[in-house]
């Protein structure tokens, strides 16, 4: 929602607030290489970390609460636990993310196995955003600036857009 403003103020920010594929693909062309390849992949790998540790402390808790907060449907959930017991270390490259990782953990993947297999994910996933980032930057650079340009605009529009779908679920009469 806030992605123009921070886009205009603190890429960085945005980075550590949100690395989303499309806002690591985003901040590829405003950031540094080394800044943005260290902080990428540490808070992607901390994001994991944390979706791992809910996951194993939480087992089927935590897959109750990821399918009722509408994060991922239970049949996904069942499938990426079938695929998990099938080949971890191929999951975790190929998918790399905290759902995966907390449904890993719910799994009760070893830490050994998991671990070994996400932090060279995550790595790779960030380089390749930053390279896909780079190869894009002149259409990017373009995005960015008319983000930068209209920011105001954009994040109120997002903010009433927000305000107005919340509000419509909240009162919402059943038929």
């Amino acid at each position: 929602m806030f992605v123009p403003a921070l886009i205009k103020f603190s890429p960085l920010l945005l980075l550590l607030l949100s690395p989303f594929i499309h806002h690591l693909i985003l901040t590829s062309a405003l950031l540094l290489p080394p800044v943005f390849l260290f902080v990428g992949s540490f808070i992607s790998i901390f994001q994991c970390s944390v979706g791992y540790g809910f996951g194993r402390i939480q087992g089927v808790k935590g897959t109750e609460w990821i399918i009722n907060h509408g994060f991922v449907s239970e049949n996904k959930v069942n499938q990426m636990q079938g695929w998990i017991r099938f080949s971890a270390p191929l999951v975790l490259f190929l998918i790399p993310g905290p759902i995966v990782a907390m449904i890993s953990g719910a799994s009760k993947l070893k830490p050994s196995v998991f671990f070994t297999c996400m932090i060279p994910a995550q790595i790779l996933w960030i380089s390749a955003c930053f390279m896909l980032g780079r190869k894009l930057e002149v259409y990017l650079n373009e995005v960015n600036n008319w983000l930068v340009n209209n920011w105001v605009i954009i994040t109120l529009s997002l903010v009433m857009v927000k305000l107005i779908y919340s509000f419509s679920v909240r009162y919402k009469r059943p038929y």
